[in-house]
């Protein structure tokens, strides 16, 4: 989620997540947050956050949550 990305070091008024850890943009993925009717967020390889338009076939980074009580 973009909320999320913005709390690791992404930031989408420069367009980059250079102040993230490094595995956030180790590849090419949509976040699944729209950005206007027609685009998407993309965290991009080289450390690029960015909108795109939707068609474009980019992966899905997943998420798995756990709880601290599973620890």
């Amino acid at each position: 989620d973009i909320e999320e990305l913005k709390e690791m070091g992404c930031n989408t008024n420069n367009y980059t997540c250079i102040d993230a850890p490094a595995w956030v943009y180790t590849t090419t993925y949509s976040t699944g947050t729209a950005n206007t009717n027609s685009s998407m967020w993309i965290v991009n390889s080289n450390a690029s956050f960015d909108d795109e338009y939707i068609y474009h076939d980019y992966g899905v980074r997943p998420v798995i949550e756990i709880l601290l009580t599973e620890f």
